[in-house]
């Protein structure tokens, strides 16, 4: 079952976070909510992984924000 772990409007953080999360090995499944008429003033793109990864990978994005 996938678990949503993050959510933004910005594609330069989205790419950022998923790099990061990839580099880690975990598999990324992203979910692009935005409205391609209205860039990035409505909807997120949204970040899952499989359950199993879901506590490595907010750690991993914690420590992104951190690192910025």
């Amino acid at each position: 079952m996938l678990e949503k772990v993050f959510s933004t409007k910005s594609k330069i953080e989205f790419m950022g976070v998923k790099h990061r999360l990839e580099e880690h090995g975990i598999e990324v499944y992203d979910i692009d909510k935005t409205d391609r008429s209205y860039s990035g003033i409505f909807g997120d793109i949204e970040i899952k992984v499989e359950e199993t990864d879901k506590i490595k990978a907010l750690s991993i994005i914690e420590d992104y924000f951190k690192d910025e």
